[in-house]
């Protein structure tokens, strides 16, 4: 099996990162049992091993987040990884057809979100009707009409 290294400086919370050029390349074959979402594997020391901070398992086509190497004797380093599940389902994200209430840059003004701050303004606007609009057969008849939402733009 494939593991390619790199070193990534993007927000782990971002779906597409960048990944640029390959740090490292080894070939793992698995002695006992490995989990999928958190690997280890032992590899040979390099540097720049020690200089990536996630990798892919080509064979799997999952990505994770390098942890910590911590190195063993005999010029040996031991690999940790945490699945990173935005990379990985990327291709199923970014083909959802679905109402994004929360985003960078943009928002729903009408989602009730109670983690995004909403601002209130109230507008009040008197208006005289000439004649008795809502009169029924000529009497004096008052009537409160009050609206409520829509947009200003």
């Amino acid at each position: 099996m494939t593991v390619e290294f790199y070193k990534i400086s993007d927000d782990p919370r971002t779906v597409e990162k960048t990944l640029g050029s390959k740090l490292y390349e080894v070939g793992v074959n698995l002695l006992g049992d490995c989990s999928v979402h958190n690997p280890s594997f032992v590899l040979q020391y390099s540097n720049n091993l020690i200089a990536a901070n996630y990798f892919k398992v080509v064979e799997w086509n999952e990505y994770y987040f390098m942890g910590e190497p911590v190195l063993s004797p005999g010029g040996r380093c031991v690999v940790t990884g945490r699945e990173d599940v935005l990379m990985t389902n990327k291709d199923k994200i970014l083909a959802l057809n679905a109402f994004c209430v929360r985003c960078e840059s943009r928002f729903e003004r009408y989602a009730v979100d109670s983690k995004v701050p909403s601002l209130v303004t109230s507008i009040v606007t008197n208006l005289q009707f000439s004649g008795h609009v809502f009169a029924a057969n000529g009497s004096q008849r008052q009537y409160l009409l009050s609206v409520k939402g829509g947009s200003l733009s």
